[in-house]
């Protein structure tokens, strides 16, 4: 579950002692006043985790995608700051084997030596709740050879106070460790497989489209009978954890029993071997709505489907949410506005 967030956001200077500057953008008038610290030390029983979020056969350049949860298991609420830009708040270390540290990627080293402010968000987390979000590792860190790597996390409640590198000073949480193993090629990998376009061969990547196209991309391959391309934009953890048995029973279980749990999932959409709307085929469709926000956003969908002697009209709802610039489907409801 996630902690309740303010609504005030705040520019960050990136200088030492990191000055807050509220924007009032109605008038143009700006405010600067000292940072508060709510948190200078960290209580027992907050933590942060990490795992991955769609673990999968992992390749030099590839993306990483890193889920990293802080959670709260104290007996009072937790505030922290978190930045908009999650590099303020976050950094991953990544050594290989040896102890050999890997580089900052390009994007890190351009964005920390960039002189523009860094929006941040007060959020609460109440006792027995956590906040996620995902970051994708390879914009910290270049991973370019394969290799077996260990990969930990430093989240900073109240940001850095020097963005080109943590200050000895900061308040940090370290995370768990992930062992992360790079493989020298895609060629015969299954996980790859998967992501292989079976119109051009291609491997196939996820681009920054809005979301309605990525209804409409993802309702095209169901239609022409492409799973590679229908699972491209669909966050199937969060379409798992849509049932409330399916979440329990998810909760519960270790990180390779969940990975495995989401890949029976899938197998069971491609069979149809599980009660879900969201795999079945629709003869036409036409998008007629469409909101978002920044982060989160819905998609109504009017949808036929061919029953033989009648066609069934249904609206469907997609729920959208963007991650690294990438818009996955998370959720659905289903309306059935009768036949023609």
């Amino acid at each position: 579950m996630n902690g309740t967030k303010s609504i005030e956001w705040c520019p960050v200077s990136r200088k030492a002692n990191i000055a807050l500057i509220l924007c009032l953008l109605c008038g143009g008038l700006v405010n600067v006043h000292a940072q508060s610290n709510p948190n200078t030390t960290l209580p027992t029983g907050v933590s942060v985790a990490i795992r991955y979020y769609d673990q999968a056969i992992y390749f030099p350049g590839s993306d990483i995608e890193i889920k990293v949860t802080i959670s709260n298991d104290s007996g009072n609420t937790y505030q922290f700051e978190l930045a908009d830009n999650r590099m303020y708040s976050l950094d991953f270390d990544v050594r290989s084997m040896t102890n050999v540290e890997v580089p900052r990627a390009t994007k890190f080293t351009t964005q920390m030596n960039s002189n523009q402010p860094a929006f941040f968000r007060n959020v609460s987390i109440n006792p027995g709740e956590a906040y996620s979000f995902t970051e994708n590792l390879q914009d910290y860190r270049n991973i370019a050879d394969p290799g077996m790597y260990v990969v930990t996390a430093s989240f900073y409640p109240n940001l850095r106070s020097d963005l080109s590198g943590a200050s000895k000073t900061d308040t940090s949480m370290k995370s768990n460790r992930l062992t992360l193993s790079v493989s020298p090629s895609v060629q015969g990998i299954a996980a790859v497989q998967q992501r292989i376009d079976q119109q051009t061969g291609a491997v196939l990547a996820r681009e920054a489209l809005p979301p309605d196209q990525v209804v409409s991309f993802t309702l095209q391959a169901r239609q022409h009978g492409n799973w590679d391309r229908f699972f491209l934009y669909l966050d199937l953890e969060a379409l798992l954890r849509r049932d409330p048995a399916q979440d329990r029973r998810f909760v519960r279980m270790s990180q390779a029993d969940q990975q495995a749990m989401i890949e029976k999932f899938r197998n069971d959409l491609k069979q149809s071997t599980t009660a879900s709307d969201i795999s079945v085929i629709p003869t036409s469709f036409r998008i007629v709505q469409t909101s978002y926000t920044p982060d989160r956003g819905t998609v109504q969908v009017l949808e036929d489907f061919d029953n033989g002697s009648y066609t069934e009209v249904k609206r469907y709802t997609y729920t959208v949410q963007r991650k690294n610039d990438i818009w996955y489907i998370t959720d659905y409801e289903v309306q059935n506005l009768g036949t023609k």
